[in-house]
């Protein structure tokens, strides 16, 4: 039996020029994947001025004018109110000043008619209200007729009768003082008798004073 001879010569090796053409293809293969790899990454990149279609200098130059005009408001509120507003707010206040509360005249309370202070002294003295009616008489009176004061007044006209004012006229009055003819009516003696009154204003009091009483 014929055993066959075994090849044991290494491979041939590839002609060097077909081993320049693989690594030169696997050279341009890595390179054309790292500049697909560069152009995926740019891609992701968010680019205002491209997505709003506006060129680059554009977009530089509106960042600018955006940045001055913040830069301007900014200015003016640190500064406070501008000229006009600062004139403007110093003619307020001089208005202002210058506005004067215009004063409300109170009309004085008039004075009671000095008739009625005749009416009245004699309807104290039928009441026995004789302090309040020694009230309605001044110091003046008081002196003249009633030396003793209130109790000589008091002991001559609490047994006296009881007199009625029958009719009054005011002769003559100003803010101080007045003059009353009263006609009487005695009820004792049942006659009417005139006598004539004189009249000053208290104004702390607000009252007609009897000053003197004589005959008419």
């Amino acid at each position: 039996m014929t055993m066959g001879t075994l090849n044991t010569s290494p491979p041939a090796e590839p002609p060097r020029s077909d081993l320049a053409r693989r690594l030169a293809e696997a050279q341009a293969r890595r390179e054309r994947a790292l500049s697909a790899r560069s152009r995926l990454r740019g891609s992701l990149t968010w680019d205002p001025a491209a997505a709003a279609g506006i060129s680059p200098r554009l977009m530089t130059l509106a960042v600018a004018m955006v940045g001055v005009v913040l830069g301007t408001l900014a200015y003016d509120v640190s500064q406070g109110p501008t000229q006009s507003e600062r004139a403007e707010a110093a003619e307020a206040v001089a208005a202002e000043e210058h506005f004067v509360q215009p004063e409300i005249e109170v009309a004085p309370p008039s004075a009671p008619d000095p008739a009625e202070a005749i009416a009245d002294y004699y309807l104290l003295l039928r009441q026995a209200m004789f302090d309040v009616a020694w009230s309605r008489t001044t110091a003046e009176f008081q002196g003249a007729n009633y030396p003793g004061g209130l109790p000589d007044f008091v002991s001559f006209w609490a047994g006296r009768p009881e007199i009625e004012v029958f009719a009054s006229e005011v002769e003559w009055q100003n803010q101080e003082e007045a003059r009353v003819v009263a006609e009487l009516y005695d009820t004792a003696s049942d006659r009417i008798f005139r006598n004539e009154y004189r009249l000053r204003f208290d104004s702390e009091a607000g009252l007609w004073k009897i000053v003197s009483i004589t005959s008419a």
